[in-house]
């Protein structure tokens, strides 16, 4: 086939298998494996060198389909404060709402500055009297 010596562990049989090697036979015809290490080239950078800001534009594009993953970075402020504003922003804080969903703990409790509501990221940081008073 082609000059390619195939090595099946089964025969391609199915209609969807045999369609997949004919599309995998027009692509090959003239094409050279060279015996070099395989690497990643990330297509995103013209010198093919992966990068977290070309990573973050590119989830910053796609913003519409995740938007709560989608965080501007302040650099003004220790990256602690950055990753805990994150963690918050997605929901990982260790709330008791949050554990209760992981089912890490057994029942949800009282936010416990002020004992009105749930204990979840929303509520003590919009809606927590006290919080806001600290």
């Amino acid at each position: 086939m082609y000059g390619w010596n195939w090595t099946w562990s089964a025969d391609p049989f199915t209609p969807i298998e045999l369609q997949e090697l004919w599309d995998c036979l027009e692509v090959l015809p003239g094409r050279v494996l060279e015996d070099r290490p395989d690497k990643w080239k990330w297509g995103l950078e013209r010198d093919g060198r992966f990068t977290t800001k070309s990573c973050r534009e590119q989830c910053a594009k796609n913003s519409h389909s995740h938007p709560i993953y989608v965080m501007d970075w302040n650099n003004w402020v220790p990256l602690k404060v950055n990753l805990f504003w994150w963690k918050a922003e997605m929901g990982r804080l260790a709330t008791s709402d949050a554990l209760f969903q992981r089912n890490a703990i057994d029942e949800i409790k009282w936010c416990p500055l002020c004992e009105d509501e749930r204990e979840s990221v929303d509520h003590i940081f919009l809606s927590c009297y006290v919080a806001t008073i600290i």
